[in-house]
C-alpha cells in the first residue's frame, strides 16, 4: 500500500498527506480482516522499484501528490488535467470524481489505483473500492 506526498504548500502538503495516509490505512485494514494478509503503508518517496516489483501495490492520490500514481496513470487513456480527469472526449470537472482502475504492472503483478481530482474525489474512490476488498 503506498500513499503519496503532496507538493502544495507545507499546510497543504501535511493535511494532504495525512488524509492520504488515513486513506491507506484504512484499506490496509480492511486487507487485513477480510484476507488475513498483512499490506504495509508507505509514501511513494520511501518504495522503489526494485521493492515494487516483488508485490502488488494499492496506490492512493492524485498525480500531482504520489509519483506512482503518476507512473500509472501515464499507461492508461483516463488523463489527469487541470484538477479534472479527461477519458477521450469527456471530462469530469466535478470536484468530487474519484477513479479505481488496475494496470499491468511488474510482469504478472498489478497495480490497483485509487486515484482522484481532488481529496473528496479520491475519498469517494476509497468508499467506491470497499465493497470490492471487502468480498
Amino acid at each position: 500500500m503506498e500513499t503519496g506526498a503532496s507538493k502544495g504548500t507545507s499546510s497543504q502538503q501535511s493535511h494532504v498527506t495525512t488524509v492520504l495516509r488515513q486513506f491507506a490505512v484504512y484499506i490496509a485494514n480492511l486487507f487485513f480482516l477480510t484476507s488475513d494478509a498483512w499490506a504495509p503503508v508507505v509514501s511513494d518517496a520511501e518504495l522503489n522499484e526494485e521493492t515494487a516489483e516483488q508485490y502488488n501495490l494499492i496506490l492512493v492520490g492524485s498525480p500531482l501528490e504520489n509519483s506512482w500514481v503518476e507512473k500509472y496513470h501515464e499507461k492508461v487513456p483516463l488523463k489527469y488535467k487541470d484538477k479534472s480527469l479527461a477519458l477521450g472526449d469527456c471530462t469530469f470537472s466535478s470536484p468530487q470524481t474519484g477513479a479505481v482502475f488496475l494496470v499491468p504492472h511488474a510482469g504478472s503483478r498489478l497495480a490497483l489505483v485509487i486515484s482522484g481530482n481532488s481529496i473528496e474525489g479520491i475519498r469517494d474512490a476509497v468508499h467506491l473500492a470497499t465493497p470490492t476488498i471487502h468480498q
